[in-house]
């Protein structure tokens, strides 16, 4: 997954890994969350603001998320 995230083509850590076949790697690769943000903003940089949502802000709503979340 490092390498991955290092930009390394996945047929180079193919063969750094000794597999015969990329499909191998694919299945275990999976995208870290700052990828996934690169990759939306590579399509929409407008998508993602950093700004908390209006439920996020709502401290009332979150303590009590929170509480509904501990009794369970």
């Amino acid at each position: 997954m490092h390498m991955l995230e290092a930009n390394i083509h996945l047929v180079y850590i193919r063969d750094f890994l000794g597999h015969s076949s990329t499909i191998t790697k694919e299945v275990y690769a999976r995208s870290s969350e700052q990828k996934k943000l690169e990759a939306l903003q590579k399509v929409n940089p407008s998508i993602i603001t950093g700004r908390k949502t209006s439920w996020q802000r709502d401290g009332k709503l979150l303590r009590w998320l929170k509480k509904m979340q501990s009794k369970y």
